[in-house]
């Protein structure tokens, strides 16, 4: 099989999933066109050296292009059509000064709220109903929106209370347990859909049944934040990203675990688990972004005899949100 078809194939299940995947796309052509179009069974990290290293790029965009080129393989791996090609080493990312937001809870209740004015732009091409449920899901189970929308509606099994979520990676996947409200909600959803007579074979679907992209779902998330009034607190000109939520759903069960004394030790490679990561170096940084680990020791600084409290100093809270 020659390499622009492979390309294509993996481009048009991509797209399948949800993924409007047009920058990838326009990478992999080029990956073609510097290895020659070869035969898949001749590819060599030879050839993957050649196009990552071909133009002057920052780190940032070597790396997207060397994960983009990993999963591509691995997909054709998979596929049992060619073996595992040897990577070269990677580049070590560069330190982000970049701050996730986390949403507060109330956020969240008006981003949920304010999904019925999506119906209101002629070019939203999502369902009210299926908007709420989509950002819920996100919400309630720290899913990444790509699988979120590359969810099929055999995957939510309600006897048992599962969610079978797919991954692009070779570790195939995982089944998570889901709340008793994330289910009512989603049984409600379908059998809205059933009503309305919509179609699809995806969880969450566009008017016409089909799969929703990624960059619509985005598109309308910004939109959706405007009219909610749902901007960062600390002044940064970064708006909030929809990515966000996978980090709001960690902290805000952190802040619980926190509150409850519970063994971080032992729940946070738990909480690994269910957001489907490997090692616990990002479940770890979660920790970093939760200023409840820090509340006995401040509460220390507001005597039941003062006014204030260390709540109320804007300086300081600016500080922890920061960390």
């Amino acid at each position: 099989m020659k390499l622009s078809i492979a390309v294509d194939q993996y481009v048009a299940r991509k797209r399948i999933d949800g993924y409007a995947f047009s920058n990838e796309e326009s990478r992999l052509a080029r990956f073609c066109k510097s290895s020659g179009d070869l035969d898949i069974s001749d590819l060599s990290s030879d050839h993957v050296v050649a196009y990552l290293d071909g133009s002057d790029v920052a780190t940032v965009t070597w790396r997207q292009k060397y994960f983009l080129l990993l999963r591509f393989f691995e997909f054709l791996h998979r596929r049992k059509e060619i073996p595992l090609v040897l990577m070269p080493p990677l580049k070590s990312a560069v330190r982000q000064s970049f701050v996730p937001y986390i949403y507060t809870r109330q956020e969240i209740g008006r981003l949920l709220a304010a999904t019925s004015s999506c119906q209101q732009s002629p070019n939203c091409m999502i369902h009210a109903e299926t908007f709420h449920a989509l950002l819920l899901t996100l919400y309630a189970t720290g899913a990444r929106l790509g699988e979120a929308v590359g969810l099929r509606s055999k995957d939510v099994n309600f006897k048992t209370g599962m969610l079978n979520i797919k991954s692009s990676g070779l570790k195939g996947g995982r089944v998570i347990p889901l709340n008793r409200q994330l289910l009512k909600q989603l049984r409600s959803y379908v059998d809205w859909r059933t009503q309305e007579n919509i179609g699809g074979e995806h969880l969450f679907t566009n008017e016409n049944g089909g799969p929703i992209p990624t960059s619509t779902v985005r598109h309308n998330f910004v939109r959706l934040c405007r009219v909610s009034e749902v901007i960062r607190r600390c002044g940064s000109p970064a708006r909030p990203r929809l990515h966000d939520m996978r980090q709001t759903f960690a902290v805000h069960r952190i802040t619980s675990w926190i509150r409850d004394g519970a063994d971080l030790n032992r729940m946070l490679p738990a909480l690994a688990a269910y957001m489907g990561q490997v090692g616990l170096g990002s479940t770890e940084s979660y920790l970093l972004l939760t200023p409840e680990r820090f509340r006995k020791h401040l509460n220390k600084l507001s005597s039941p005899r003062c006014t204030g409290n260390w709540r109320d100093d804007e300086r300081l809270m600016s500080f922890l949100a920061g960390l």
